[in-house]
């Protein structure tokens, strides 16, 4: 498999953080912060982070003529990213407000009206003057039966697909809009975590590893502290740890793994290595506020960063 360019499709936020409160908000009082920052969420960290790591990436979203807009355009402008940003219907950027304060957050959000990833997809589409995607790695969430028919148009043009389980995933298979027989069918990458996993099977994370990867769907699970895994093409599992860190802010740990994945993959590593690669990166990233801050900044970052690892462990089912 060849890859040389991504295409990452997907909702924009912008997040203002404000963090080490002296106590969380209530009405009528006032409550102060040490320290504030913006990061860019939703799908532009997988596609930040892919560029850091030196990969030609396109990222297609929607933002607003507000002035979270334009933060999040000068954001995304400095890193190296090409863009294609559409109009949200009504103006506004989807921004939220967090708030961290002894372990927890609190989050107050306003949503843009974007438009469908489908949509972005088409629109970029036509814009290109070559018909052959087979070097080009699509990744997108699968959030609602419009994102699954993107998904299978993608794959019949030829495009490597990475799916991005979700929340909305979910509720899409529990009321059978897509049976998990269905995705399972399209080969495609996909990026779940272990309580996904075994929501979605009923079963341990090892059995719902194995059930997840009966059909041409190459899936590939988090385990949070307990690192990553999946199998190889033998069936064999391997499990890759988690390098030690300081947990900061677990926000787009997920994203940033997939990301570190991807890249691996363009540059031909072994599923070992492509999995170490996306732990590194998954890792690091919560050792900072934000989805992007804590990711490394090149591969020669990420590469120091293999020597903390313990060794992927493969076992024979």
């Amino acid at each position: 498999m060849t890859v040389n360019r991504f295409l990452v499709i997907g909702a924009t936020f912008l997040d203002s953080i404000f963090h080490d409160l002296n106590g969380f908000p209530q009405l009528g009082t006032e409550v102060f912060a040490a320290g504030h920052n913006f990061a860019v969420g939703g799908m532009a960290i997988t596609a930040v982070v892919l560029s850091q790591l030196g990969a030609a990436t396109t990222y297609c979203s929607s933002i607003g003529s507000d002035i979270f807009g334009h933060i999040i355009k000068d954001e995304l402008g400095r890193t190296g990213l090409d863009l294609l940003m559409a109009p949200t219907g009504n103006g506004l950027t989807s921004h939220t407000v967090a708030m961290a304060h002894d372990g927890d957050r609190a989050f107050l959000t306003i949503l843009g009206e974007e438009k469908h990833d489908r949509e972005l997809f088409h629109q970029w589409l036509a814009e290109q003057p070559i018909s052959d995607f087979s070097d080009t790695v699509l990744h997108v969430g699968l959030k609602d039966t419009e994102s699954w028919q993107l998904i299978q148009e993608a794959a019949e043009l030829g495009f490597v697909v990475s799916i991005s389980i979700s929340y909305e995933s979910l509720q899409l298979f529990d009321s059978q809009s897509i049976p998990v027989s269905h995705w399972l069918s399209i080969p495609a990458f996909v990026f779940c975590n272990s309580l996904e996993a075994q929501e979605i099977t009923s079963q341990s994370w090892e059995d719902a590893l194995r059930t997840l990867n009966t059909g041409s769907a190459r899936t590939i699970l988090t385990l949070g502290a307990d690192g990553a895994a999946m199998l190889d093409q033998s069936g064999t599992r391997l499990l890759c740890p988690a390098l030690a860190v300081p947990t900061v802010d677990t926000t787009g740990a997920g994203d940033s793994f997939a990301a570190g994945f991807l890249r691996g993959l363009s540059l031909r590593m072994s599923w070992s290595q492509c999995l170490q690669l996306a732990v590194v990166c998954g890792s690091r990233t919560i050792t900072a506020l934000g989805g992007t801050a804590g990711a490394p900044r090149s591969l020669t970052e990420a590469f120091s960063y293999l020597e903390g690892l313990g060794p992927v462990k493969e076992v024979v089912q």
